[in-house]
């Protein structure tokens, strides 16, 4: 079974942001929009990309739907991606955003021990099944008959 890597879009990173400055400035926060934020994420990439620098897997470009069911922007960040966009942000919000992190990162160990059994017994079938073909081809070609 194929891990995931744990991924976050720049829509819910805009809602995480904006709802950790208002829990630290209250109503006094200033609103980040997605379209700001996109605008931040592509001028990263661009500088990243003329320092030779890599982002490749940290941050990639993709897509929504909107509510009128059309396509839109958007990137996915994984947690270095995250981190890296964040760095502009007040002391609050990153602290926030790594205890955030250190949540999503422990529900998914949680997930990947709860999985190891299950990997286990995925084998000991693949196992099973592998030794019931071969029996299988064995008595069909009556080398065992």
């Amino acid at each position: 079974m194929e891990q995931l890597e744990q991924r976050i879009t720049s829509m819910e990173l805009c809602e995480l942001i904006n709802e950790l400055r208002v829990e630290e400035k209250g109503e006094e926060a200033k609103v980040l929009m997605h379209c700001d934020l996109m605008k931040k994420i592509k001028k990263e990439l661009e500088i990243m990309k003329k320092l030779g620098l890599n982002a490749e897997g940290n941050i990639s470009l993709g897509e929504y739907k909107d509510q009128n069911n059309q396509s839109r922007s958007c990137y996915s960040l994984n947690a270095s991606g995250m981190r890296q966009i964040l760095n502009s942000e007040s002391t609050y919000v990153r602290v926030k955003t790594e205890e955030y992190i250190a949540k999503l990162e422990k529900e998914n160990n949680k997930l990947k021990e709860i999985q190891k059994p299950l990997l286990s017994k995925e084998d000991e079938l693949m196992k099973h099944k592998s030794l019931f073909i071969t029996f299988y081809k064995f008595s069909v070609t009556g080398i065992l008959t």
